[in-house]
């Protein structure tokens, strides 16, 4: 872009007016096409993040459960399995560590 840009700028102290016209129309519409893509990639975005909601799956009440995230409550114990994301606030004390074979 920024070599496009000196193109432009050398074609205006040559004479070539026209050549730094096409290139400068160039420029311009290219960086019009990014942003209004960006801005749709970043609307697309926020829509799927509205749709998504994250689960926890828990122990209460002696029964395991899987619930919406922002429904944990302290007390609630989280049960981690292998490829399923942790809790930010979540603690694992070495203590109530145990596994289950599968």
């Amino acid at each position: 872009m920024l070599i496009l840009i000196f193109a432009a700028t050398i074609s205006i102290f040559v004479g070539e007016y026209t050549d730094a016209l096409i290139v400068l129309a160039v420029v311009i519409g290219s960086t019009m096409l990014g942003f209004a893509q960006e801005y749709r990639a970043g609307n697309a975005v926020e829509k799927l993040r509205s749709q998504v909601t994250l689960k926890a799956k828990v122990l209460r009440d002696g029964e395991s459960r899987s619930i919406d995230a922002d429904q944990v409550v302290p007390g609630d114990i989280a049960l981690l399995s292998a490829g399923r994301r942790r809790m930010g606030w979540c603690s694992t004390p070495m203590t109530s560590l145990s596994t289950r074979p599968s």
